[in-house]
This record gives structure tokens, C-alpha cells and sequence, in this order.
């Protein structure tokens, strides 16, 4: 090793993203330097193609989670969970990448995560000073030999504090390395489950030319589990639920010694069903038009006057029953043909409407064919099947893997209308792909596959589905006038958590549509509020998550029938806009004449796999439900058909 050369190893997280990312990887090339990249698998998704660019560039691929959810307070089995999706994800994106690291979001570690974790974790002992570029600047130019940085991708002062340190540190005998590349040049092998802020020497000693240095720094990585190397700074994990508004939730430095780790926001990880009953609810209070035949009149006496009581009496008055009884007849029958003529008018329009607003509602769709199911009809046995699957892809990305799926079942049997939320995690066989978990078969093969999926495991015959976007979501429930529902004083602030990130996509003010944090109970929620509650997956896990979906939905479908008659415009155009589907014109038409008699139907929320039929298991690495898919066939017949 040549004496006075310092190493520095720069990572940069929550990329990749379209521009951020994109800039790095210019500095890198522009100086022949290599960083590390803790990526984001939901980011991943969106701009899959630059984790190629990265391994092209030399740079070194990290995992920094799927979601980018607080773990400290989480379960192992959720915060292996995490990380395994991210790897499949990146996997995905280029199969060559080597995922050697892990970062936890917010640097929040516990017991259970040193323990657990099957691969280093990676801190840092420098940390950008929020969009202040001048400090992280001067940080930066106080860097030592053996420093691990962190930036942000999206954070523009720090590329610019680093685009000017990078050739004044070079000057000073630095050389910009990856992670990997600063353990290989201690000569340390890291150990998995301990925590690496920094690989500095000691100061009492000559650049590292000697061995019982390395040995001294490989011996401290064993023996302690949250090693600092050097005089790698303290980090700390502060969860002021207050400090919103500091540098967007990320880390500033309080002091030299101190990483303060404001709580923000969870991200919004991926959408949620949404009412698919548009059009069959779609009958423009039809169901409210009562037919009131006029006042028969008492045809006993006929017209004959007065109190008539004989036959002699009606002759001295010069009618004579014959007469009254035709005359009565003709009047009957005029009045029949009027209301006969009153009543198909009424059908007319009635009719005409539901085909007006479908046809209207069905345009502003984005129908699919598939061709599988063309020629199949929607319903089977007394009952129509749609699958509603919900994902947070954007901009047209395709590939993710769907975040929600309920199977919406309207039974004419059994004059119920259910829905069954299938966990994402059930490990299933995919056809044409192995066993994965569920929400896998929506990214190797869209909705076709995975219909085909839980038709195939769990024995449901389902060939019309809707998926439904983000925007979709907020949308509609806006436009009902927003939900109200029972929340705990937990679920209002993780509302707001992943508000948080929800605002900065959208670029909206920071606290947009934040609640008040003391409050519980019943709450309104509008859009953007309710889009949050369903994105918790932190209560009651992953089965929490799926009712709290259908809770939303539920508290739609009761408000759609008055929303239809005050905002008809509101809720067409919002609800149909953001959807995709395979339903022809002809099946929406169908469910909207049943809508009247649907609205009395019983609604009925389960989920699956059911209690007593799973159990948890690690298989290839992923935390999955290992399933009973026997007890669920027959749960779902019993319940959907009736069986």
C-alpha cells in the first residue's frame, strides 16, 4: 500500500430516481471514482435500467429495503421481509448485481437486526447537513482516512458540496473507493449483522502498512456488534415526531459527534383496491323513482248517482246496469294502456340512462383484452368474479408487483356481495414460473397471470379484473366526500408518516392534509388520508393492512348510491380515469341494470389465507405464508357459492 494515501468511501442513497441518480453517476465517470449506491426496491421499479448503469460505471449496488419503512419498532420477520424483496427486485433489474450491504432506513437498528440480518450493515461517519451545501461541504473537506459518507440522491446540495470537494480531497491524497473496496483494503472480512460507520485507523499509528493494526481493527469488528471503527461518530436514532419540517424527514447533524435521525414518514408502498362496482352503481337514482298509480275509483257503484241500490232504481234514473258495466270496462282499459304506456316510458329512461352513464363511464376506462378470457363469461354459477388489483406504479412503469388484491364476488345465490383479500406473501405455484409469492405472478406475467394464479391454488374461477392506481384511489373517495372511520391514536400518526412521502411525489407543500396527531375515533378522511391508512402495514401486519383496505372500500360503496345523484361527474370521472381492465361494455351494462338490487345485498370482508390454515416460513430466502390450500378451496366455496 503506497504510505500517505487516505480512502474515503461515498454512498448515496434512496436512488435510483430520474435525475438525482443519474448526476452521480456523471460525477463518477467525469473522475474515474466509484460509489456505493443503497438503493430502494419501490424506486427500483420505476428506473430499473440504472442499476445496469451503476454496475457499468464501477460503482457498488446496496440494499437499503423495499419500502423504506421505520424497522426499528418492527418484527424481524417483516424487516427480513423488507430486505429480501428489495434483493428480488434488483435481481430483477440486472442479474448480474451483487448486493453485498444493508442499510436500514433512518440508520434504526435493534437486538432482533444484529442478530438476524445475513449481511453487514453499513453506517456512516459522515452525514450531508441537510440542503445546507456549504457545511456538508466543510464536513467533507474534514474527512479522514478510512470515512464512510452519506448523501442522497435526491438532495442536489450535496452533489454540488461534492462535486467541489472531489477534486480538492484528490489533491490532499484521497482516493474515492467503494465499501467493498475499503474492507478489502483494511484486510477485514465483515462480519454479517454488525454495524460499519467508518474503517479509520487508529491516530497513534502510520497509514496502514501494519498488520497488527488490521488485525486490532478485525478483532474490534467480532467483538463488537455495533463497531466503530476509529473515531467513527455515535449515531443515534431520534424519532421526533415533530421534526417534519426538517430537511424532509432525512438525517441532519446535530454536532460533530452526533447523527440525529429525525422520524418522518413511512413511504406509501404500494396501492390499494378501490370500489370496481362503478357502473353497476351507476343508475342515477333510478332506484328512488317511485311509480304511483293514480286513485282507482270505486268501481262497485260504477257512475250510477246517488246511492243506487237496485236495478229498479238505476232504470228510474235512466241508466241500466249493462251500460254502467261497459262504460266501466272501457275506462279500466284506458287506464291500463296509460299506465302501461307511463310504466315503459319510465323503463326508457331508466334503461337509457344506465346506458348513457356506462357508456360514458366505459370511455373514460382503459380496456385490455385478454385473450385467454375473451370468449368466457364474467359470471359462473350464480356468481361474477373481478379481481381488483391496486399498485403504485407510475408513469406507466410496468413490472411491479401488484400491492393489493381483492377478489370482488356478487353472488345472486347467496345475495351477497364479498370481498377476499389474498395476502401478498402466500407462497403459491405460478404457472410457468415455480413457486414465488403471490404478488409475484402480477410482475412475470400482469393480470392475466395472476388470475390465472388464484384460480389455479385456490380453485376460484376469476377471469375480469380492474386494476386500480393511486390516483384512482384518492379520487374516488374524494369524490364521495371522503370516509369516515374508526382510527386508533398509532394509525393517525402513521397517516401522516406516509403522507409525508405521498406530498413529495406530488409536490405538494410538506403537512399537506397532515392530522392531528392527539386525536382517535372516528375521523374523516379525505383522499390522499384514506390512501394512507390503507398503505399501514405496521399494525397487525400484512392482515391489518388487507382490512383496513376493505374498510375504505366498504365506506365507498355506502356513500357512492347519494355521491352518483350530488357529483355523477365527480365520481365517473375520477373513479374511471386511473383504471385498467378486461370488462366489456357489455359486462358493465349488466352489473349496472343489477346496481338497484345489488345495493341490498349483504357485504361481507374476509381475507385469505384463513386463521388456522398457514403458518410462517423462510423458503429461498423470502419470508412467505406457507398455505393449507385444501381448507381455503373449501372456505371459498362455502362462502362465495355457497356450497
Amino acid at each position: 500500500m503506497r504510505r500517505n494515501v487516505k480512502f474515503i468511501a461515498v454512498t448515496i442513497d434512496d436512488g435510483p430516481n430520474q435525475h438525482g441518480t443519474v448526476r452521480f453517476l456523471q460525477l463518477a465517470k467525469r473522475y474515474d471514482i466509484a460509489f456505493t449506491f443503497f438503493v430502494i426496491g419501490k424506486h427500483v421499479l420505476d428506473y430499473g435500467n440504472q442499476i445496469g448503469d451503476m454496475i457499468d460505471a464501477g460503482c457498488e449496488i446496496g440494499n437499503h429495503s423495499m419500502q423504506h419503512p421505520h424497522m426499528e419498532d418492527m418484527y424481524i420477520e417483516d424487516i427480513l421481509d423488507e430486505f429480501a424483496d428489495a434483493d428480488d427486485t434488483i435481481l430483477s433489474a440486472a442479474d448480474d448485481a451483487k448486493i453485498s450491504f444493508l442499510r436500514a432506513p433512518y440508520l434504526e437498528y435493534n437486538e432482533e437486526m444484529y442478530q438476524n440480518l445475513d449481511r453487514p450493515l453499513i453506517g456512516a461517519s459522515i452525514v450531508e447537513q441537510g440542503k445546507d451545501a456549504e457545511n456538508t461541504y466543510n464536513k467533507l473537506m474534514n474527512a479522514e482516512d478510512g470515512d464512510i459518507v452519506l448523501l442522497h440522491s435526491w438532495n442536489e446540495a450535496s452533489l454540488h458540496a461534492l462535486e467541489k470537494a472531489i477534486p480538492n480531497l484528490m489533491r490532499m491524497g484521497f482516493e474515492f473507493v467503494t465499501v467493498s473496496d475499503l474492507f478489502a483494503i483494511r484486510k477485514i472480512d465483515p462480519v454479517c449483522g454488525r454495524l460499519y460507520n467508518a474503517l479509520r485507523l487508529p491516530s497513534n499509528r502510520v497509514a496502514a502498512e501494519s498488520s497488527n493494526i488490521q488485525e486490532s481493527a478485525a478483532q474490534s469488528a467480532i467483538n463488537n456488534p455495533r463497531a466503530n471503527f476509529g473515531n467513527a461518530q455515535q449515531v443515534s436514532s431520534s424519532k421526533a415526531a415533530t421534526s417534519h419540517a426538517v430537511n424532509m424527514g432525512h438525517m441532519q447533524q446535530a454536532n460533530s459527534n452526533r447523527v440525529e435521525n429525525y422520524r418522518t414518514a413511512q413511504p406509501m408502498a404500494a396501492g390499494y383496491g378501490i370500489n370496481q362496482n362503478s357502473v353497476q352503481n351507476s343508475n342515477l337514482g333510478a332506484r328512488n323513482m317511485q311509480i304511483k298509480a293514480p286513485n282507482q275509483m270505486n268501481t262497485q257503484n260504477g257512475y250510477a248517482a246517488g246511492n243506487v241500490g237496485s236495478n229498479k232504481n238505476m232504470n228510474q234514473t235512466g241508466y241500466n246496469q249493462s251500460n254502467i258495466r261497459n262504460g266501466h270496462k272501457k275506462r279500466k282499459h284506458r287506464f291500463l294502456r296509460k299506465l302501461l304506456i307511463f310504466v315503459l316510458l319510465i323503463a326508457a329512461l331508466y334503461f337509457g340512462g344506465i346506458y348513457a352513464v356506462t357508456g360514458m363511464a366505459y370511455k373514460k376506462m382503459n380496456y385490455e383484452k385478454v385473450e385467454a378470457f375473451t370468449a368466457a363469461s364474467p359470471t359462473s354459477n350464480g356468481v361474477t368474479n373481478i379481481l381488483l388489483i391496486g399498485n403504485d406504479a407510475r408513469e406507466g412503469v410496468s413490472g411491479s408487483r401488484s400491492d393489493a388484491m381483492i377478489l370482488l364476488s356478487i353472488s345472486d345465490k347467496t345475495k351477497k356481495i364479498q370481498m377476499t383479500s389474498f395476502l401478498r406473501d402466500s407462497f403459491v405455484d405460478i404457472p410457468g414460473h415455480g413457486q414465488n409469492r403471490l404478488n409475484a405472478a402480477f410482475s412475470f406475467g400482469g393480470a392475466e397471470l395472476l388470475m390465472k394464479t388464484i384460480t389455479a391454488n385456490f380453485g376460484i374461477e376469476v377471469n375480469r379484473y380492474m386494476i386500480v392506481d393511486f390516483n384512482a384511489f384518492v379520487g374516488i373517495v374524494d369524490a364521495v366526500g371522503g370516509v369516515e372511520l374508526d382510527l386508533t391514536n398509532e394509525e393517525v400518526k402513521l397517516v401522516n408518516g406516509y403522507l409525508w412521502e405521498y406530498n413529495i411525489i406530488n409536490k405538494l407543500p410538506e403537512g399537506t392534509d397532515y392530522l392531528d396527531e392527539t386525536l382517535s375515533g372516528k375521523i374523516k378522511l379525505d383522499g390522499a388520508q384514506a390512501l394512507a391508512y390503507t398503505r399501514n402495514r405496521y399494525i397487525g401486519s400484512d392482515f391489518g393492512r388487507t382490512e383496513r383496505q376493505r374498510k375504505v372500500i366498504n365506506a365507498v360503496i355506502e356513500k357512492l348510491p347519494g355521491a352518483l345523484i350530488t357529483n355523477g361527474d365527480g365520481v365517473l370521472k375520477n373513479m374511471c380515469t386511473n383504471i385498467e381492465t378486461n370488462m366489456t361494455q357489455g359486462d358493465c351494462y349488466q352489473l349496472a341494470i343489477k346496481a338497484p338490487f345489488l345495493l341490498k345485498y349483504e357485504k361481507v370482508s374476509e381475507s385469505v389465507p384463513i386463521e388456522g390454515s398457514w403458518s410462517d416460513a423462510r423458503i429461498n430466502k423470502m419470508a412467505v405464508l406457507k398455505v393449507d390450500f385444501e381448507k381455503n378451496k373449501a372456505f371459498l366455496r362455502q362462502t362465495i357459492y355457497g356450497e
